[in-house]
């Protein structure tokens, strides 16, 4: 099981439904949910800087010690991430600080909330 996080640009006045809404339909792949922002884009060269992103060429002791579950699930405009619940409070603080930077909003599924730039 994995705590997971979901980065994209949005308006301010993106609220929590609207945010689940988007949220289940990125991991549906479904396309033109959110607009495809270059802001996202330096956040996920930002965040893999500081937690390389798992690969298929990965070693068993990169993944061991990853704060990843599984690989960053990127697409045009949105980046989410799926963290071991064992370095949830270290890294999502770390995601989320480099979101605010990049002017994007966080969806936290789990609690059901949006943090906003």
């Amino acid at each position: 099981m994995s705590f997971d996080l979901a980065f994209w640009h949005a308006s301010e006045d993106t609220d929590a439904a609207q945010a689940a809404e988007i949220y289940r339909g990125l991991i549906e792949e479904k396309s033109g949910l959110v607009p495809d922002a270059p802001a996202v884009r330096t956040f996920h060269e930002q965040v893999i800087s500081v937690y390389p992103d798992l690969t298929s060429e990965s070693t068993d002791e990169d993944v061991e010690n990853s704060p990843w579950m599984s690989e960053l699930f990127t697409g045009p405009g949105f980046l989410i991430a799926a963290v071991s619940w064992s370095r949830s409070v270290e890294v999502a603080s770390t995601l989320i600080s480099l979101a605010k930077r990049n002017g994007l909003i966080c969806y936290d599924p789990q609690a059901n909330l949006v943090i906003k730039s």
